[in-house]
């Protein structure tokens, strides 16, 4: 079973710092992996391009979206971790959010969970 420092990282009861184990850990490292990524740094793996998610609502886009999607999970499953089972379904509950919603294989456990993110827009010091 995996484990892995708790994501936010806090300590323990103990005074240590606390561990997630399992499914757990997998499911936060998913949704940081998920979440839009402002970085310009061509050799970071994590996180969905922003100007991906936020671009003008288009069918088009969230093909491009879940493609991403797919890539990253593909990162996942090389490792053994998770596989996509579905394809990510969006919704718009704001024009500044996009809800993702799909499935994957925990590859650990071998059962199918669900996986509800909110990506919020990311908004430069520059004022958008």
């Amino acid at each position: 079973m995996a484990n892995g420092l708790s994501l936010p990282i806090r300590a323990n009861d103990r005074g240590g710092a606390a561990i997630d184990k399992g499914s757990d850990q997998l499911r936060k490292l998913l949704s940081i992996a998920l979440q839009p990524c402002p970085s310009a740094n061509p050799f970071q793996d994590l996180g969905l391009a922003a100007d991906i998610v936020f671009r003008v609502n288009e069918p088009g886009i969230e093909s491009e979206a879940a493609l991403e999607v797919e890539r990253i999970f593909s990162l996942f499953e090389a490792s053994n971790r998770a596989r996509l089972a579905s394809t990510p379904t969006f919704s718009r509950p704001n024009p500044d959010e996009l809800q993702m919603e799909l499935e994957y294989i925990d590859l650990e456990t071998n059962r199918t969970e669900s996986l509800a993110v909110i990506l919020s827009k990311v908004i430069s010091e520059g004022g958008g």
